[in-house]
């Protein structure tokens, strides 16, 4: 009897043991690109990863399982690096044109704080020389421009 029990036991550890071996672990990226894994899945779109799979025919992997799951992991590590360098080549170009559309923005503040006068021609192609008001009303558009582009 006592040893019926225990087996009952050993064969329920078993059970509950090789159940945790094949865990299910979630894959995302933050909003700062760091990638985090966890059991729990976010809210964030993730990517479900099975890990320690065992084939069901034998208790130990063969050789070719564990190429073929050795390269499904170095080709998961290959994407996720690509997607990091098309992510960074993405900002780097977005800091670029920031950049130059400030130093247009600084530019543009520049002249139209320096110039003796502002003009705009009409459709005859004649200058018409802005008006004081006209002149603040330019001055303030090229600050709030080197605002929105330089901070």
């Amino acid at each position: 009897m006592l040893y019926k029990r225990i087996e009952i036991i050993f064969v329920l550890m078993l059970s509950l043991s090789s159940s945790s071996l094949c865990a299910e672990v979630y894959k995302w990226t933050d909003e700062n690109g760091q990638t985090h894994y966890s059991d729990i899945p976010q809210d964030q779109p993730s990517n479900k990863i099975t890990v320690n799979e065992k084939p069901e025919s034998s208790s130990e992997p063969s050789d070719a399982d564990r190429r073929d799951y050795q390269k499904r992991v170095l080709d998961s590590f290959a994407q996720e690096r690509q997607q990091k360098q098309q992510k960074k080549e993405e900002q780097e170009k977005k800091q670029a044109e920031q950049r130059k559309q400030c130093e247009q923005a600084r530019k543009r503040l520049s002249d139209v704080e320096t110039a003796g006068y502002l003009y705009e021609k009409d459709k005859d192609g004649e200058k018409v020389i802005f008006t004081d008001e006209q002149r603040q009303a330019a001055t303030d558009q090229a600050r709030a421009a080197v605002k929105q582009y330089c901070n």
